[in-house]
């Protein structure tokens, strides 16, 4: 009489599913840290009314997060303070996009 040996393997990928989780939240993490790192930067430029300089940060803050609303409205505040009132209204618009609350 042969056996049958019944195994299940739900149990092994209960680990996997928790590691994919942990990365996941951890990519995240590190994203949010780095985007945040330009934005403050980029906000310390235009305080300074370094606008260019604010202008690359923001870039790379909204390319990191593209619905980053306080990113892409600041980036307009860039833009607008150094004359360049077409990009403004487009940074104001992508804000209102990624966060429609904004415009209240």
């Amino acid at each position: 009489m042969a056996f049958k040996l019944k195994i299940s393997y739900s149990y092994l990928f209960q680990p996997v599913i928790i590691l994919i989780l942990l990365m996941a939240f951890v990519s995240c993490n590190i994203s949010e840290k780095k985007r945040n790192k330009f934005y403050i930067s980029a906000n310390e430029s235009l305080d300074k009314g370094d606008y260019e300089q604010a202008l690359k940060n923001y870039d790379e803050a909204v390319k990191i997060d593209p619905q980053f609303a306080s990113g892409w409205n600041n980036k307009g505040i860039a833009h607008f303070e150094s004359g360049q009132y077409a990009d403004a209204i487009a940074s104001y618009n992508n804000a209102i996009l990624a966060d429609p609350d904004m415009n209240e």
